[in-house]
């Protein structure tokens, strides 16, 4: 049974109960997703590639997506970052505050910070946008191990860059300094955003929804375990 197939048998079975009426959660059930489709495995990486994790933009704050690649270095991991949001993390309504076309620099290890050569494009550039490509690249830069600041540079020269508030600063920059930038939840074990699935309205054939309400399901997890949410609202 695929994923999706498991998912939507999932909202199926907890709809159904709570429409018979089986009292509802206040809180969420982890359900561990070996006992609910048994038989089945998580879809491994290809040979030779392991999992990251880079930023993207939405609603002018980052988004964490995994991404497969050769490797975790902080070179790869901009590389990635650079190549922009894929097709169906488009679909999400994902973006890149990163300007397109713009190669990714060289990576050094220092410490523990990554110094990044960007090009002139992302050191000149002003606005709101500049803060949140600034936060894409320090937010995917500390996920690389060892990393734990970013300093951008230009010909191995510091370069000014904008923290959260704007205000220009040459000095390492850290995920601190974009508190106001940061994903509004963990990426913990949320594997990609199209996990988070959302279904409402949704009558059991038991009982007949209550006039004036709706069943709102609620599904997150990732390969190895889910949890679901059903709650009635007005």
């Amino acid at each position: 049974m695929t994923r999706s197939r498991a998912v939507l048998a999932l909202m199926a079975a907890a709809l159904l109960i709570a429409g018979c009426g089986v009292s509802l959660q206040d809180e969420p059930e982890r359900i561990d997703r070996d006992r609910a489709t048994p038989g089945t495995t998580a879809p491994s990486a290809e040979a030779g590639q392991l999992e990251a994790t880079v930023y993207l933009v939405r609603d002018d704050r980052l988004v964490p997506v995994q991404r497969r690649l050769r490797r975790t270095d902080g070179t790869e991991l901009l590389r990635s970052l650079f190549a922009g949001p894929l097709a169906d993390e488009r679909k999400l309504g994902l973006r890149t505050a990163l300007l397109p076309g713009l190669a990714a620099g060289r990576v050094s290890l220092v410490d523990s910070v990554a110094v990044v050569e960007v090009p002139a494009q992302v050191a000149q550039r002003e606005g709101p946008d500049h803060v949140l490509a600034v936060a894409q690249i320090v937010f995917t830069l500390t996920t690389a191990e060892g990393v734990r600041s970013v300093q951008l540079a230009r010909s191995g020269t510091p370069t000014p860059a904008p923290a959260g508030d704007g205000h220009l600063v040459v000095r390492p920059l850290t995920r601190a300094d974009f508190v106001d930038k940061a994903p509004t939840q963990s990426p913990g074990r949320l594997r990609r955003p199209e996990l988070a699935m959302y279904g409402s309205g949704v009558a059991s054939p038991c009982v007949p929804t209550p006039a004036g309400r709706k069943l709102t399901c609620e599904v997150k997890g990732d390969r190895d375990e889910c949890s679901i949410e059903i709650r009635a609202t007005s």
